[in-house]
């Protein structure tokens, strides 16, 4: 996964993962909307289909 999401941090111009929330902790450094559909979602589809 970690090609899938390179270019794509948290600091990025186009960022896939939340930035620090120090509201909602379990929320930082992981996945957004934007990181679901074109990382996680796009590399399942690629790999089964």
């Amino acid at each position: 996964m970690r090609g899938q999401f390179t270019g794509h941090g948290a600091c990025g111009t186009d960022p896939w993962v939340h930035s620090v929330n120090v509201s909602d902790t379990a929320e930082s450094f992981h996945p957004n909307a934007a990181g679901h559909e074109k990382g996680y979602a796009a590399k399942l589809i690629a790999t089964w289909g």
